[in-house]
């Protein structure tokens, strides 16, 4: 595992994998007891994101959207959590550097670039190295 990430009962893991299109996202829920565990929900395959031990990973849950990716991977995931389908994405062709989330928004970090999307997961803005974006809900700048 390279990356958690939890929401109410959930947990996220992400496994960046050894080799290209290796890339895991594995969905767990949580059970809250006197001996806490967790139970498998779901296992989704990232077949865009490029596999790699030694990647250093990002992973924000937001609504019903997780984001997922990796400093050796141009490319980003993001799952839908209904239906778990994967849709996969590059702002600018850089690796992703960091996925960050607020209350209200998510930041994926592509080098110079960025995508910021909402709770619903819609794309609101995107840019470059000299964009100046406000994250809601984040009091301070991308």
């Amino acid at each position: 595992a390279c990356a958690v990430a939890g929401s109410s009962d959930r947990v996220y893991v992400l496994d960046s994998g050894k080799s290209p299109g290796k890339a895991v996202l594995y969905v767990y829920k949580q059970d809250e007891s006197s001996t806490p565990s967790a139970t498998l929900l779901k296992r989704v395959k990232l077949p865009s994101m490029n596999g790699s031990a030694t990647a250093h990973c990002s992973l924000a849950v937001l609504g019903a959207w997780v984001y997922a990716g990796h400093d050796e991977s141009p490319s980003y995931a993001r799952v839908h959590l209904t239906d778990y389908s994967v849709q996969s994405g590059s702002t600018c062709g850089d690796p992703t550097t960091a996925i960050t989330a607020s209350n209200e928004a998510v930041v994926v970090s592509m080098g110079n670039c960025f995508g910021l999307f909402d709770k619903q997961g819609n794309a609101f803005e995107s840019g470059g190295q000299f964009s100046d974006t406000i994250v809601p809900g984040s009091k301070g700048h991308a």
